[in-house]
């Protein structure tokens, strides 16, 4: 068993890391989609994340907010 070590760049967007609706897919099949970000890549694993100091303050509160709840909840409007 592999467990997996994902890199978090420091440009990444809210939804890179969280995850967010399929665009491509909702748009071509007309369905709706999930598409996982990066903290679901590094499920059981590690998010490895140098220099947290230098990420977007809400990128930030997210990872703590997923740190202290033990989850990745994803809400979005529409």
């Amino acid at each position: 068993m592999t467990i997996p070590v994902v890199d978090l760049p420091l440009g990444s967007t809210e939804d890179r890391v969280v995850g967010a609706l399929d665009i491509e897919r909702a748009l071509v099949n007309g369905e709706k989609a999930f598409q996982p970000g990066l903290l679901a890549q590094a499920n059981r694993g590690f998010l490895y994340v140098d220099e947290v100091n230098l990420l977007e303050d809400h990128i930030v509160d997210a990872l703590l907010d997923v740190a202290a709840s033990g989850e990745n909840v994803v809400e979005r409007e529409g």
